[in-house]
């Protein structure tokens, strides 16, 4: 992944499948390539916590905060 872009912020504060649900609708809404998710604490719980929601996300993890 070369360049990832911010198509929309849906941050807020959310139970963990509450924004697992959030990211999941905006993916579906806005077609991007994948949802992409900095993993450097919470290891795979981020993509764990999608999956539960839809097992067909395109999902990429990324360790650190520099592209």
């Amino acid at each position: 992944m070369d360049h990832p872009y911010v198509l929309v912020d849906g941050s807020g504060q959310y139970a963990p499948t509450d924004w697992a649900r959030q990211a999941v609708g905006l993916y579906h809404r806005l077609q991007p390539d994948r949802i992409v998710a900095q993993t450097n604490f919470a290891g795979d719980m981020a993509e764990a916590t999608v999956r539960m929601v839809d097992q067909n996300i395109f999902f990429y993890g990324r360790h650190g905060i520099a592209w």
